[in-house]
């Protein structure tokens, strides 16, 4: 959208803040962690297989307590195990599938969260560069009077030796002199200390960034299409994170409604156990359990209440900040449109008191140069 503008410079700028940027790259991470943690999350829904190998050597207290074969049983032994141990959660209540969703909405939140904050810095960058671009529009002015006010000094003093000026015109024009100098210097420092700014945000360094100044004063305004701003504002990334936002936390909130069913795991395991490391892999060696697990806590001193009531909150509080962003996100388009309206009316005044002052200038020069003045 910046290409609007029709400036080069920015163009390229906004490529080296897209590769560059220290801040963008801090929220690509963040994208990239939660999309992890919904990885993570998914996971829960397939069976989860251990493996185990341990090998040992063991002696046992002659005083245990029901020792194995009794008195004869060794005090020394071998203890070798090989096991795989495999366990899937039924998911019945959909506890897992609530996280899942609860994952994914917040992966969407990071991403529009990435993509506001890309938006955020490429209307900052722009909006440096407008601000540049002015700078050097002043300092052209600037320099041009800068030029101006020697030869009306110069004049000046020539008319004051001649006795035909006072000394207080010449003060005058020597003040205007100088004070033309001081602004053109404190517009160049305005310029450097925006340059350095701009370097910040597209990741370079300030000592060795440069910005050419424009060749033209001209600067391409776009103008807003009727009925734009509404359809931008359906788009607009923080709405979407806000949006998004609110489905985690509904999600977040059946979850904790399924901590009051029970849960149940299919386990299974099997492998190898022997006190002989030499004949380890055998048939007899062999053993195995299959069987389902029915978890249910009978009580747990309200936690799951609290929790249900701490979820029910989280998606009042989301809620209301979704709301609070919709709202904020519809004043600050109509803020722009009151302002553009407004400043485009401005700007047709300042141009008739340009041509006003054009006029003025002539007619004054015109009644000097015959004398009147």
């Amino acid at each position: 959208w910046w290409a609007a503008y029709g400036d080069a410079q920015l163009d390229a700028l906004q490529r080296q803040l897209i590769d560059n940027s220290p801040d963008l790259a801090s929220a690509l991470a963040r994208y990239q962690q939660a999309k992890a943690a919904t990885d993570s999350l998914r996971s829960a829904q397939s069976p989860t297989l251990n493996s185990s190998l341990n090998g040992q050597r063991d002696r046992q207290s002659e005083r245990r307590p029901l020792r194995v074969l009794g008195p004869t049983s060794p005090d020394w032994y071998n203890s070798a195990t090989l096991g795989l141990d495999l366990s899937y959660e039924v998911d019945l209540w959909g506890r897992i599938s609530q996280q899942v969703r609860a994952g994914l909405a917040s992966e969407y939140a990071a991403a529009a969260d990435l993509a506001a904050a890309r938006l955020a810095l490429q209307a900052q960058l722009t909006d440096s560069m407008l601000q540049l671009r002015g700078l050097d529009r002043d300092n052209a002015l600037l320099a041009d009077a800068g030029e101006a006010d020697p030869r009306a000094l110069h004049m000046m003093s020539r008319r004051h030796r001649a006795g035909i000026a006072s000394g207080l015109d010449q003060a005058r024009a020597e003040g205007q002199l100088e004070s033309a100098r001081s602004q053109r210097r404190q517009s160049q420092a305005q310029r450097a200390v925006m340059e350095h700014a701009i370097a910040a945000l597209v990741g370079a360094n300030a000592s060795t960034f440069r910005i050419e100044p424009a060749t033209s004063t001209d600067l391409a305004m776009p103008v807003v299409p009727p009925g734009l701003p509404s359809t931008l504002l359906e788009r607009r990334p923080d709405i979407v994170a806000a949006r998004e936002r609110v489905v985690a936390a509904t999600a977040t909130l059946g979850v904790a409604k399924t901590a009051f069913f029970p849960s149940v795991v299919l386990s299974a395991q099997g492998g190898f156990q022997s006190s002989d490391f030499g004949r380890f892999l055998e048939a007899p060696n062999l053993f195995w359990a299959i069987g389902p697990t029915l978890a249910y806590n009978l009580f747990d001193g309200g936690r799951r209440k609290a929790e249900e009531a701490r979820a029910t909150a989280a998606l009042d509080e989301s809620a209301q900040r979704y709301r609070g962003t919709v709202l904020a996100a519809f004043q600050q388009v109509e803020d722009q449109l009151v302002l553009l309206d407004r400043y485009g009316e401005a700007l047709e005044a300042e141009n008739k008191s340009v041509d006003a002052a054009d006029r003025s200038l002539a007619l004054a020069t015109n009644r000097y140069r015959a004398g009147a003045a």
